[in-house]
C-alpha cells in the first residue's frame, strides 16, 4: 500500500440515534487514505466523502467481528465500491462491494479475500450476486460479519443478499473502512460491535473430490519478463516449499507469495512462479489430469512442454471474466508418464484478479504423488 496521510472526515451521524441502538459510532475520527482525490462534499442530498481510488482505514478502533454499515453512490459506468475489513495493516484483508456498471449481472455484488494486496475474485465465483441497482440514488451495503461467516445486506432489506460461510482469512481481527476502483461517494458509515464469544460455528465441506491434488510445491516468484516459461528451468535456481491446498482443493498462490505490485489491477506486473509436481509411475502410461489455473499456465512433463493456457480477465473477449471450474469439468491434460520418477511443472503467471492452482486426477492406478 502507498505511503499513508492522515485526515479528518466529519461524518454527519445523529450521536443521541446511534447511543439509542446500542451502536458504537463517532461523529469524526482518524481516518488513513492510500486513495486519490479525496473531498468531503454534498452528494444526492446528503453529506458524502468522495473518493476517486483506493482505501481508506478507520485508526481509532478495529473489529473481530461487528456489523458494518455504509451509503454508496459510485460513479454509474465502472463504479466499483465497498467495504473492507480484518485488515492486518500488511495488504491482507476482506473485501465485499457492489458494481453498479455490472446491475442485473450475475457479479453485481461480490466477496473476495485479498492477500498480500491481490485481488482474488476470479478463484472465488461462488461468493458473488445477481442485485439490480437504481441509478442515480444511494445503495446502502452492510455486512454483518460473526467468525467466519457474513451475511450482506442491501437497501435495508431483512433478507441477505449474499451468505459467505468461510471467510478465507477466518475470525482474526483487524481494521475496517473503504475502497473504491473507479470512484464514489459515501455517506453513513457506522460501526456496531458485536461479541466475538456469540459468533456461531460454520460448517464448510471439507471433502475433496477424489484423486484431487493437495499439496503443491511451489518457487520463489519471478517477473515474466525475466523468465522464458517454455524453457526447462534451472532447477538449482529454484527454492521449493511444498503449500497444502484449501478444503475445496484450490491452492491461491497469493496467500503465499507477493507480487512485486498487485494494487493495479491491470497495471500491475505480471509475476509467475513455477509449481511442481512429482509423480512415480509404475509404467510407461497416460494420465489424464483434470486442470483449472488463473491467469496463464505453461506446463512441462519430463522437461517438455504440452500445453499453454490463458484465462486471464478479458483474455477471449470483452465479456470473459476468467474464472475457475471448481468442479474441475472443463479442462484436462493427457501427462505422458514414464516409468519411475516423473516431473510436472507448471509456469503460473498472474497480472490481476487471480493467481491460483487445483486438480485431480482421473484415476491413481500405478501412480503416486512423491
Amino acid at each position: 500500500m502507498k505511503k499513508l496521510f492522515v485526515f479528518l472526515w466529519s461524518l454527519v451521524i445523529s450521536a443521541t440515534a446511534m447511543a439509542s441502538e446500542g451502536k458504537f459510532s463517532f461523529n469524526s475520527g482518524n481516518w488513513a487514505a492510500d486513495g486519490e482525490k479525496t473531498k468531503v462534499e454534498k452528494h444526492l442530498g446528503q453529506e458524502s466523502l468522495y473518493l476517486q481510488r483506493g482505501h481508506l482505514l478507520y485508526q481509532e478502533a478495529e473489529m473481530q467481528d461487528g456489523i458494518l454499515e455504509v451509503d454508496i453512490a459510485p460513479d454509474p459506468a465502472r463504479g466499483m465500491a465497498g467495504i473492507i475489513f480484518r485488515h492486518d495493516g500488511k495488504n491482507n484483508y476482506e473485501e465485499i462491494y457492489i458494481r453498479q456498471g455490472k446491475s442485473g449481472q450475475p457479479d453485481a455484488l461480490q466477496y473476495t479475500p485479498v492477500f498480500n494486496g491481490s485481488s482474488s475474485w476470479q478463484l472465488y465465483a461462488e461468493h458473488q450476486s445477481r442485485q439490480v441497482f437504481k441509478p442515480g440514488e444511494w445503495i446502502h451495503l452492510k455486512i454483518h460479519v460473526q467468525g467466519a461467516l457474513a451475511k450482506v445486506y442491501l437497501d435495508h432489506s431483512d433478507t441477505p443478499a449474499m451468505v459467505i460461510p468461510n471467510l478465507l482469512h477466518g475470525s482474526k481481527g483487524g481494521k475496517f473502512g473503504l475502497w473504491t476502483l473507479n470512484g464514489a461517494h459515501f455517506s453513513n458509515f457506522n460501526f456496531t460491535p458485536l461479541n466475538p464469544a456469540s459468533a456461531p460455528t460454520t460448517t464448510v465441506s471439507t471433502d475433496l473430490p477424489a484423486n484431487a491434488i493437495q499439496r503443491w510445491q511451489v518457487s520463489q516468484p519471478f517477473l515474466v519478463k525475466d523468465v522464458q516459461p517454455e524453457s526447462w528451468p534451472n532447477l538449482q535456481q529454484l527454492k521449493w516449499e511444498t503449500l497444502p491446498t484449501d478444503a475445496q482443493g484450490l491452492l491461491n498462490i497469493a496467500q503465499y507469495r507477493s507480487k512485486q505490485e498487485a494494487e493495479a489491477f491491470e497495471s500491475n506486473t505480471d509475476d509467475m512462479v513455477w509449481v511442481k509436481l512429482e509423480l512415480k509411475s509404475d509404467k510407461e502410461q497416460t494420465k489424464k489430469l483434470y486442470f483449472e489455473y488463473s491467469n496463464k499456465a505453461h506446463v512441462l512433463v519430463n522437461g517438455q512442454p504440452i500445453f499453454f493456457g490463458d484465462n486471464s480477465f478479458r483474455a477471449k473477449n470483452m465479456i470473459f471474466r476468467g474464472e475457475i471450474d471448481k468442479n474441475l469439468r472443463t479442462n484436462a491434460l493427457y501427462l505422458p508418464l514414464r516409468r519411475g520418477s516423473n516431473t510436472i511443472l507448471v509456469a503460473l503467471s498472474s497480472r490481476a484478479n487471480g493467481w491460483g492452482i487445483m486438480g485431480r486426477f482421473e484415476d491413481m492406478t500405478g501412480i503416486s504423488i512423491k
